[in-house]
């Protein structure tokens, strides 16, 4: 009753079928595990293990999704930080974090070197979308390929950490609530009372940022049965409506101003009777 035991539920009732798609990339059930396999064994040759804290600044992706289930995979404690936020407010966070890695999109290279310089820190960077010319930072493809091929992994309880989620920061500094293995895990069970009911042959989009709480339940309550999962990197009102025709997305969840925008760019050549 854990993450990690979700995500190999539904990645082995995917095996050949895809499972995680984004703008550029999909990921079928089998490839999914090889990947979170290899980016845990990257982690594992960093020494970064159990119980220590990873911070991610990053849009959606499937990327982001796999890199997250490696953590889950080592029992490291995930934080995604806000990516609409201060130089001060990523350099405290880092800091309350004791954080051993921050794993970003390039987009957010500067803001994240700024915050590590002003909080003195020395912490490294993984890019998780570096292009083949950069050299100076690790990249999603050097973690893979340091992998070892083979090491141990500690058993993960469903008592211990599985993740920490930032609140919004609108009342003061974000403040970081920490949550069990087992309390997203009861999440993800509660998903069909939520969304209703839902099927392996379901697929789900998620266009909400990973810093956001509404981010995991929706990604767990949809893994939990099989479901296909969809991400587009930032809400985007036409590109939700194309995605959901183009990928025959079943299930879609968003905040009342996000559907306002997200309806009016629908037209009479868009197809959403899915």
């Amino acid at each position: 009753q854990t993450l990690i035991s979700l995500f190999y539920r539904a990645a082995e009732s995917k095996s050949s079928s895809t499972l995680f798609a984004d703008e550029k990339e999909n990921y079928s059930g089998q490839e999914a595990i090889q990947t979170v396999q290899a980016i845990a064994g990257g982690l594992n040759s960093l020494q970064i293990g159990k119980g220590q804290r990873v911070a991610f600044l990053c849009d959606n992706s499937v990327r982001y999704v796999l890199s997250f289930f490696a953590r889950q995979q080592m029992g490291v404690i995930p934080c995604a930080l806000h990516v609409r936020t201060t130089v001060n407010d990523i350099a405290r966070a880092l800091q309350w974090l004791d954080a051993s890695a921050l794993i970003i999109d390039m987009q957010y290279k500067k803001i994240v070197s700024e915050a590590i310089a002003l909080g003195e820190l020395s912490i490294p960077l993984i890019v998780l979308d570096s292009p083949e010319k950069e050299k100076t930072t690790l990249s999603y493809a050097k973690l893979i390929d340091s992998s070892p091929l083979q090491f141990d992994t500690d058993q993960v309880s469903l008592h211990e950490p599985s993740m920490i989620i930032l609140s919004s920061g609108t009342t003061g500094a974000p403040k970081g609530i920490v949550h069990s293995q087992q309390t997203l895990y009861n999440s993800a069970m509660a998903g069909k009372l939520v969304f209703g009911e839902i099927a392996s042959s379901d697929s789900t989009i998620i266009a909400m940022a990973p810093s956001f709480a509404a981010w995991n339940h929706v990604l767990f309550a949809f893994l939990a049965h099989g479901a296909k999962i969809v991400f587009i990197r930032s809400f985007d009102a036409e590109l939700f409506i194309d995605t959901i025709s183009k990928e025959k997305i079943t299930h879609a969840a968003l905040v009342p101003t996000a559907w306002r925008r997200a309806l009016s760019a629908v037209n009479e050549n868009i197809d959403l009777t899915n």
